[in-house]
C-alpha cells in the first residue's frame, strides 16, 4: 500500500477548481468519485447523470438560467424539467433547479465564461450501489420533459404531502369516505417506468388510482397486492414500510370515519438507488427530494381553499444523515428554505435525527501551531463506503490533516487544494479530499472517505480497525472544528450492508456506575459529543424541526439528536440550538416504537425513531392551518400552541417558559436541554 497525490492523472476540472486560491465551490464527494474512479459506485455515471445547480442572486433565477441553456444551445449537455423551466407564479424567483447533464457541462462551467458565472455551485446526485439505477436523461429530441399540470381547480381543506419510501398507495388509511376512492390526488414512483410524467418514473392521478382499486375489487374488497402488480410497484412488498407508517401518522384516517374534508393527499416514492442492497449515505437524496418538494408544490398550486385562495401546504420529509455543514448552508437546506420563503403558505416538517448515541460527532479546539487526533473505528464487513467530513468552524483556518491507517501507514500532512489517495495495486482503499470551497456548505470542509472492509474477491478492501486522524492548525490563533461520521447504517429489513463507524476516545462515558446510559456531555468528556448531532437536514431556518420522546415519562428518547454546539462564525447566524417541538416517538422504554399502519389495509406494526415523530406533528400543523395565516417556522409553532389553548382542554403542545408563556398547571414539565425543544406535542390515534 502506498499513499499518493492526485496530479497529472485528476481531471482538469477539479486540478483549477481545488487551487486554494481559486472560489469555485467543489462537491467533494463528486471529486472523491473522480479520484477513485467511482470504485465504490460501480463504476463512473452513464454519459447523462443528474445534477443540482445554485443560480447565484446576480444571475438571475432557474428559469432564467433555463432561458440561457436554449438561447445559449446548451441543450446538448443540459436538460432541465419543466417544472424549473417553466415555474408556478410564486416560485418564479426560485434559484435551485435539478438538471441532467453530460461532463460537457463540467468542461463549460471550468472554462470561466457565462455558463460558469450563471452556477454559484453544483452537485452531483451520485447513485449508491449502482450506476444503472441513476436517472437516465428525456427522450429525443433534448427538450424539457412535458409537465402535465391540471387544468382544473379543486377545493381543498389543506394539502399534505409526503415524501417517502415504500408508500402503499392504496392501503384504506387514505381513502374517502366509503372506501372506494383515494384521498391521493397525485402519486409519483420516481423509480417506476417514465410515462411523460415529471420527466422520470411514473405519475397516478386520482382517477388512476381510482380505476387501479375498482379493477382490483372482489366482493367488496380491494385486492392491494394485484393494485400493486399492476401499478408495476413492488416496493410495498414488505410487511412494515417506512413511507406507509409515515403517511398514516401524517393524514392516515380511520376509513369507517373519515369526513369529505380530510386533508388532500399528495405523495412522493423517492427513488432510492439499489433499494434492495441499498446504503443509507444520502449521497442520492438532495436531487430527488427537491424533486418530489417542487413537485407537490407544483401540483397543490391547482387546489383552493373555501376562500378561492391558494391552499395550504405542509409537508413531511422524514429522511435525514449524520454529516454536512450544521449551518442551514447544505444545497437541500437552502433550496427548501428558497421554497418555503416564496411560497408563503408552506410548511416542511423534518426529523431531528437518531445520532444522539453513535458517536459520531466530534468537537474540539485545535491551539495555535499545535494538533488534536482523532480516533476512528471501521467494523469489518462493511459493504459500503465510510466518511467522515472535518469543518473547521472559521472559513480562514490553515489547517492540515493527516490520516494513518491501523497498520501505522501515514498520508503525510494534506494541505488546502490536495488529494491524495491510499493505493493497493490499483485500488484506492482511502481518499483525502480537501478543497478550500465546497458545494455542500458555506465554508472550507476535508472529506476522508475509505473503501469498504468486505468486497467482492478482485477488489482490496480497507483494513478494519482503528483509523487516525491527525488535524494541525497552522494558523496563529486557536480554531474550533466539527468532525461528523456520514450515516451508513442499514435500514430495517434489507440485507445488512452498511455497518455504522464512530469515534472513540477514551474520555467518552457511555454507561454510568450502575450501568445506566448516560445521554448528558460533561466538561471533561473529551471530544466525542452527543450535542450538535442534529440531522444535518434539519438545520435550515425555515424547516420545522422535531425530536422524540418517551410517552410514559415524557423524557427524550436515548436516540433523539441533539442541537449544534457549534459556535457561529463571524457574521453569521448562530445554528439550531435544539428541534422546534418533540413529541412520542416511543410508547414507553419497554414498548419501543408507535403502532403505526403496515403496508396492507388491517395490519399495524411498531416503528420508532423520529421519523415516526415528525408526521405527528405534520398532522397537528394541517389541523390548524386552515384556521391561521402561517408565514414562518417559528409562527407555525406559536399557531399550534394557541390553538391548543383556545379549544379549553389540557393543551397538546406545551410552550417552553423561558420562550413562551407558561405552561399549563398539571403538565409534565417541558424537557430541557438541546433535546427538549420549544414545546412538547401529545397526539392520540
Amino acid at each position: 500500500m502506498k499513499w499518493k497525490t492526485c496530479s497529472r492523472d485528476f481531471w482538469t476540472y477539479y486540478r483549477a477548481a481545488l487551487n486554494p486560491d481559486g472560489k469555485r465551490r467543489v462537491d467533494a464527494y463528486f471529486a472523491w468519485g473522480e479520484a477513485t474512479d467511482y470504485a465504490d459506485l460501480s463504476g463512473p455515471p452513464p454519459e447523462w447523470f443528474p445534477v443540482v445547480i445554485e443560480v447565484p442572486d446576480k444571475a438571475g433565477t432557474a428559469a432564467s438560467f433555463c432561458a440561457m441553456v436554449v438561447r445559449r444551445k446548451w441543450q446538448h449537455f443540459i436538460r432541465v424539467p419543466t417544472m424549473y423551466a417553466n415555474p408556478i407564479k410564486v416560485l418564479a424567483q426560485a434559484r435551485f433547479l435539478t438538471a441532467m447533464v453530460t461532463r460537457g457541462f463540467l468542461e463549460e462551467v471550468a472554462k470561466g465564461g457565462e455558463l460558469s458565472a450563471a452556477v454559484e455551485r453544483f452537485e452531483l446526485g451520485l447513485p449508491v450501489v449502482t450506476a444503472d439505477d441513476v436517472r437516465k436523461p428525456p427522450a429525443e429530441p433534448p427538450v424539457p420533459d412535458q409537465f402535465a399540470r391540471p387544468a382544473t381547480k379543486r377545493r381543498a381543506k389543506v394539502i399534505v404531502g409526503v415524501i417517502d419510501d415504500g408508500i402503499a398507495f392504496a392501503h384504506e388509511r387514505f381513502r374517502e369516505p366509503g372506501g372506494r376512492t383515494t384521498r391521493i390526488d397525485h402519486f409519483w414512483n420516481q423509480d417506476g417506468e417514465p410515462n411523460g410524467g415529471p420527466g422520470y418514473g411514473i405519475e397516478y392521478s386520482k382517477a388512476q388510482i381510482d380505476a387501479l382499486l375498482a379493477s382490483s375489487t372482489e366482493a367488496g374488497i380491494v385486492n392491494e397486492d394485484r393494485v400493486y402488480r399492476r401499478a408495476c410497484y413492488a416496493d410495498v412488498a414488505r410487511r412494515l414500510e417506512h413511507g406507509t407508517h409515515v403517511a398514516d401518522f401524517a393524514c392516515g384516517e380511520d376509513p369507517r370515519t373519515v369526513t369529505a374534508d380530510a386533508p388532500r393527499i399528495l405523495a412522493v416514492q423517492l427513488k432510492v438507488p439499489g433499494r434492495l442492497t441499498r446504503g443509507t449515505c444520502g449521497l442520492w437524496l438532495t436531487i430527488h427530494a427537491l424533486d418530489a418538494l417542487r413537485y407537490i408544490v407544483d401540483r397543490a398550486s391547482h387546489f383552493v381553499d373555501a376562500n378561492g385562495e391558494q391552499a395550504r401546504i405542509v409537508v413531511n420529509l422524514s429522511f435525514g444523515y449524520f454529516a454536512g455543514p450544521h449551518d442551514g448552508s447544505s444545497m437541500l437546506e437552502m433550496a427548501i428554505d428558497d421554497v418555503i420563503s416564496l411560497h408563503g403558505r408552506l410548511a416542511v416538517v423534518i426529523p431531528g435525527g437518531n445520532s444522539y448515541l453513535l458517536r459520531s460527532h466530534a468537537n474540539f479546539d485545535v491551539p495555535p501551531k499545535g494538533k488534536r487526533e482523532l480516533a476512528w473505528r471501521l467494523l469489518p464487513d462493511d459493504a459500503t463506503p465510510s466518511f467522515v467530513e472535518i469543518w473547521p468552524n472559521d472559513v480562514d483556518a490553515e489547517l492540515e490533516i493527516e490520516v494513518s491507517t491501523p497498520e501505522g501507514l501515514s498520508s503525510g500532512r494534506v494541505a488546502a487544494g490536495s488529494v491524495r489517495r491510499l493505493m493497493h495495486g490499483e485500488d484506492v482503499l482511502a481518499t483525502i479530499i480537501f478543497p478550500k470551497h465546497v458545494t455542500n456548505g458555506a465554508r472550507s470542509m476535508i472529506l476522508v472517505a475509505l473503501a469498504p472492509t468486505s468486497s467482492e474477491p478482485d477488489r482490496a478492501t480497507a483494513s478494519a480497525g482503528l483509523w487516525t486522524i491527525n488535524v494541525q492548525n497552522k494558523g496563529k490563533d486557536s480554531c474550533k472544528v466539527d468532525a461528523w461520521i456520514q450515516r451508513d447504517d442499514t435500514p430495517p429489513g434489507f440485507p445488512t450492508r452498511g455497518r455504522q463507524s464512530r469515534f472513540e476516545d477514551p474520555a467518552y462515558i457511555r454507561f454510568d456506575k450502575r450501568g445506566m446510559l448516560v445521554e448528558l456531555d460533561t466538561s471533561d468528556q473529551g471530544y466525542v459529543k452527543r450535542e450538535g448531532t442534529l440531522n444535518s437536514l434539519a438545520t435550515g431556518k425555515q424547516t420545522i424541526i422535531v425530536g422524540g420522546t418517551r410517552g410514559n415519562d415524557g423524557r427524550p428518547a436515548a436516540y433523539s439528536s441533539g442541537g449544534s454546539i457549534v459556535n457561529p462564525r463571524k457574521g453569521k447566524v448562530a445554528p439550531r440550538a435544539e428541534p422546534d417541538v418533540v413529541t412520542v416517538s416511543d410508547d414507553s422504554s419497554a414498548n419501543q416504537g408507535r403502532i403505526g399502519a403496515g403496508s396492507r389495509s388491517g395490519s399495524a406494526a411498531a416503528l420508532n425513531g423520529t421519523s415516526v415523530a415528525a408526521p405527528q406533528v405534520t398532522r397537528l400543523i394541517a389541523d390548524v392551518m386552515p384556521r391561521h395565516e402561517i408565514s414562518s417556522r417559528d409562527e407555525v409553532v406559536f399557531k399550534l400552541v394557541q390553538e391548543k389553548r383556545r379549544r379549553a382542554k389540557p393543551p397538546e403542545l406545551v410552550p417552553d417558559p423561558e420562550r413562551r408563556p407558561p405552561q399549563a398547571p398539571g403538565v409534565q414539565p417541558t424537557p430541557r436541554g438541546p433535546r427538549g425543544g420549544r414545546g412538547r406535542t401529545t397526539t392520540n390515534q
